[in-house]
């Protein structure tokens, strides 16, 4: 999440660099990042003491709340916990985002992009870990950690229609971080990744049974550790949110740009 949040930030500011003209609207003028990582910098809200300063400054930030979720079912996958455990997890989870969206809000936050999580079924971790499970044919991935996936995207954009009714003011955009993720699978060449490694990790640090040799090219894969995507792959995914198609509307579709 914090390498998404880079990447971001980083191209955010390469396009919006130059000036546009007196009646667009400009950027964000800071980025927050939420996560399960005590460097996510929304951790840093906290530093904003004055009540009046904090709500102004939320006003005008983008908040990227998430992904959030992934690691809630990773751990007890890991542990030998079954679906059957680990499926009523995701309305707990679900609302636990929600209810944090809603402390956001009331905080003063007024733009937020969500993401899902992505497809689990396709990480070099699960499948290592379950590698004579069903997978589907036109991707490899394994069909049932993806369902689960899905289960809980499904959800989640569910609970944000809830919240965009009951906040009309602040503007909450999911991102699809499934369906962004699934195309580098399912299109590796024409994103510039290897097809016979795009299910394989460039340095397979979590991925059971496999020698930690790290790979000459890591720009050629989509998956880093076995977990965490490579820069290329993040840059991808970046681009998808600043620009579309994978978040409705864009973040950049607000901000000035010198076309």
């Amino acid at each position: 999440k914090l390498v998404v949040a880079a990447a971001l930030l980083a191209l955010s500011v390469a396009i919006a660099a130059s000036p546009a003209p007196a009646n667009q609207s400009s950027c964000y003028k800071r980025l927050f990042s939420f996560g399960d990582s005590l460097i996510d910098t929304g951790n840093y809200i906290v530093h904003f003491s004055a009540t009046p300063e904090r709500k102004a400054a939320m006003a005008s930030s983008l908040f990227l709340v998430g992904e959030i979720g992934a690691n809630d079912y990773i751990q007890p996958l890991f542990q030998n916990k079954t679906l059957e455990w680990v499926r009523p997890l995701v309305p707990r989870i679900i609302r636990s985002i929600a209810l944090s969206i809603e402390a956001l809000i009331e905080l003063g936050a007024k733009t937020m992009y969500v993401p899902g999580i992505f497809p689990m079924g396709c990480t070099p971790l699960f499948l290592g870990i379950f590698p004579g499970d069903d997978r589907d044919p036109a991707t490899g991935c394994l069909r049932w950690l993806n369902d689960l996936t899905l289960v809980h995207n499904h959800m989640l954009k569910s609970q944000l229609d809830e919240l965009r009714r009951n906040h009309p003011g602040v503007s909450i955009t999911y991102v699809d971080y499934y369906e962004e993720m699934l195309s580098l699978v399912t299109k590796p060449v024409e994103n510039g990744f290897a097809a016979e490694t795009v299910l394989d990790a460039c340095y397979p640090v979590f991925v059971p049974g496999r020698g930690v040799v790290r790979c000459p090219d890591p720009s050629r894969y989509v998956s880093w550790d076995g977990v965490h995507l490579t820069e290329a792959a993040y840059k991808i995914m970046a681009h998808g949110m600043l620009d579309g198609p994978f978040a409705m509307p864009p973040i950049m579709s607000t901000c000035n740009r010198n076309c």
